[in-house]
């Protein structure tokens, strides 16, 4: 993708509070459809294990178990695309800023959105990408000898592994057939709604001094040192 000159600086404040707000529901509905998920695991535990059930079917006498679990799907649906939307705003917004505020930042604002998306690459750049948000947001210069905290490091790992859950939870549900295999999709399903739980609440405790920071530089007027001129040059 062509470069973009960047020259201008955006507070992030105002947006980084839709993230927190979208952030906090996506958090809420996770973990009640984390509970939902253990609770129909405690209902399928009182069936015979080869007793003929789909996944998406209601557990004979517990039809109601199937409606909350549908009805607590759609404000999460909605609470993960908007949140979504939203914090591509953000690190797009922010990267910009950080292009304008800080020298070295190598992430360019026009792979923002592939690098979450594209295979293999959305495995370790939406980490690099925030690496450098919050680094250069704690050091304005010689941010780069700055170490990452842990708080980062267990934001992706749960992140990573949330998703590689999930996505073995999505590949086992179609295909059961009997009250275990049902039974398996839903742990895998719960454990995958709880720790996307626990990451969102990470993030957010990661995103929030990244904008509170970047906004102080801004108000400020901070720009990066011009480099020194070498002295062969003299």
């Amino acid at each position: 993708m062509a470069k973009t000159k960047i020259s201008a600086t955006r507070p992030t404040d105002g947006l980084w509070r839709a993230v927190t707000i979208t952030g906090w529901i996506f958090i809420l509905f996770s973990a009640l459809l984390a509970l939902g998920s253990g609770h129909r695991v405690s209902l399928l535990a009182e069936m015979h294990p080869m007793e003929p059930l789909r996944d998406l079917d209601p557990i004979p006498g517990h039809e109601a178990e199937a409606v909350i679990l549908g009805l607590l799907s759609l404000p999460y649906l909605i609470a993960y695309v908007a949140g979504a939307f939203l914090t591509l705003r953000w690190y797009l917004r922010s990267i910009r800023n950080a292009r304008v505020l800080h020298r070295g930042i190598t992430i360019s604002p026009g792979w923002v959105i592939g690098y979450f998306i594209l295979p293999v690459v959305s495995l370790f750049r939406p980490y690099t990408m925030t690496s450098e948000l919050w680094r250069s947001s704690q050091q304005a210069e010689g941010w780069k000898s700055l170490r990452d905290p842990a708080l980062l490091r267990w934001w992706w790992g749960l992140v990573l592994v949330a998703g590689f859950v999930s996505l073995a939870g999505s590949y086992v549900a179609p295909a059961v057939s009997t009250a275990s295999g049902v039974m398996t999709a839903s742990v895998l399903t719960g454990i995958g709604f709880g720790l996307s739980a626990l990451a969102g609440a990470l993030f957010l405790n990661i995103g929030g001094p990244i904008s509170r920071r970047q906004t102080a530089l801004i108000a400020a007027g901070h720009r990066p040192a011009e480099p020194g001129i070498p002295a062969w040059s003299a």
